[in-house]
């Protein structure tokens, strides 16, 4: 978008600003919260944090990667520091969720 703004050529779509906040699930939580929007209660960690997970199941999604490369975001029914291990493959940052079935993750 920046090169068609600099080419000064007519498009549409969104601005930068928000499609930073649109790919990146913490901010956009964070977002729908302060709008009043509910939203599965989370935890954020980044790589270095110690993590301590009290409640399982859970769903572990990395903040800035999208569902079509991770393939579905992982459940994960017990302790397993693999789980967060390949988490962080993809991301320094992750939200982790607690699993209730029957409802849809879109963010």
């Amino acid at each position: 978008m920046d090169c068609l703004n600099f080419m000064v050529l007519s498009f549409i779509g969104p601005r930068i600003e928000a499609s930073v906040v649109s790919c990146n699930k913490y901010l956009t939580k964070s977002y729908a919260d302060s709008c009043g929007v509910k939203t599965m209660n989370y935890q954020y960690f980044h790589k270095n944090d110690l993590i301590n997970i009290e409640q399982f199941p859970v769903i572990v999604k990395p903040v800035r990667l999208g569902k079509q490369y991770w393939g579905f975001d992982s459940l994960f029914k017990r302790r397993s520091s693999y789980a967060l291990d390949v988490a962080f493959e993809f991301d320094n940052e992750i939200i982790i969720e607690p699993f209730c079935e029957g409802i849809k993750s879109i963010i």
